[in-house]
């Protein structure tokens, strides 16, 4: 057992984590179980699905976060890239920890934020079934973008 941030985990474990999400090229990755529907002239950007096919995204055309319910989800794979959070604008989307390991929570939806302003985010709840709102300022940001 190795230890990582006071957890316990087996090597194997460890190993496999590394090898899902790190590339050769140190590239984190945006796992499969996170889903983000991709930009199209509909719904003007990238959105986070949960909950029962919704998607969780910024409507640049009425200057608000939107839900809608989308049957045709497109897989589009992504990645992040370290930043700081006034890096991030409105309608970005990040990834927040408090703490240095970036594969501690990169599973977890409620990690994934939805930039309002300067100060404020949105996240899907653990559960899926609330949006948050939230000034909470965490440690260390990532950009969500697409691989290209």
């Amino acid at each position: 057992m190795i230890k990582v941030n006071g957890k316990e985990y087996s090597e194997d474990t460890l190993q496999k984590a590394l090898e899902a999400y790190v590339k050769p090229d140190d590239t984190i990755y945006v796992p499969e179980g996170i889903e983000f529907e991709g930009v199209s002239s509909s719904r003007e950007g990238l959105g986070l699905v949960f909950g029962n096919k919704q998607v969780l995204f910024w409507g640049y055309s009425v200057g608000t976060w939107k839900v809608y319910y989308s049957d045709l989800i497109t897989k589009v794979k992504y990645k992040l890239i370290p930043c700081k959070r006034e890096d991030l604008r409105r309608g970005d989307w990040g990834y927040a920890i408090d703490w240095e390991d970036p594969y501690e929570s990169i599973s977890s939806k409620d990690s994934y934020k939805l930039i309002l302003n300067d100060k404020e985010h949105l996240f899907v709840s653990i559960e899926g079934k609330n949006i948050i709102c939230s000034a909470y300022i965490y440690d260390f940001w990532y950009k969500v973008v697409p691989v290209e």
